[in-house]
C-alpha cells in the first residue's frame, strides 16, 4: 500500500448519523485501460465515478480485522473531465457491524496517463 492518510471532517459531529462527501476532480488526455482504486471507510460508503454508481461497502470483515475494497474505475473514466466521489455515512454508535470510532476514509490508487505519468487518487 502506498503512503496514504486517513481523512475526515475537521470537526466531527457527535450525533448518530453523519454523511460526509469526498470528491476528486481531474482531467485525462484519454480513457485508461485500467485504473485500480482501493478504499476503506469507517462504516458505510457509496462510490460514484462521473455520477455513475460503482459500488458500496465496506467489505465484510470482523471489526478487529477490517478489509478494504478494490474497484477498477477504467470503465467509468473518460477523456476530459472526471470526478470520483465517495459518500460516507458514519453511524456514530457501536453495533454488531461497526465499532464505536471516529469516522474515516482512506483510499489509494492511480490512473495511468501515458508511459510514466499517473494521476493519484490517494488520500
Amino acid at each position: 500500500m502506498p503512503r496514504t492518510h486517513c481523512i475526515w471532517i475537521d470537526r466531527p459531529r457527535k450525533q448518530r448519523l453523519t454523511h460526509v462527501y469526498f470528491r476528486r476532480a481531474f482531467a485525462l488526455p484519454a480513457a485508461p485501460k485500467h485504473a485500480l482504486f482501493h478504499l476503506y471507510a469507517q462504516t458505510d460508503y457509496h462510490l460514484r465515478v462521473n455520477g455513475v454508481f460503482v459500488g458500496y461497502g465496506p467489505a465484510r470483515a470482523y471489526n478487529e480485522f477490517p478489509e478494504y475494497d478494490t474497484y477498477d474505475l477504467a470503465p467509468y473514466l473518460k477523456k476530459g473531465a472526471n470526478v470520483v466521489g465517495v459518500q460516507v455515512a458514519h453511524e456514530g454508535l457501536a453495533s454488531f457491524h461497526h465499532l464505536s470510532h471516529e469516522g474515516l476514509l482512506v483510499a489509494w490508487g492511480d490512473v495511468p496517463v501515458g508511459k510514466r505519468k499517473r494521476v493519484s487518487l490517494s488520500t
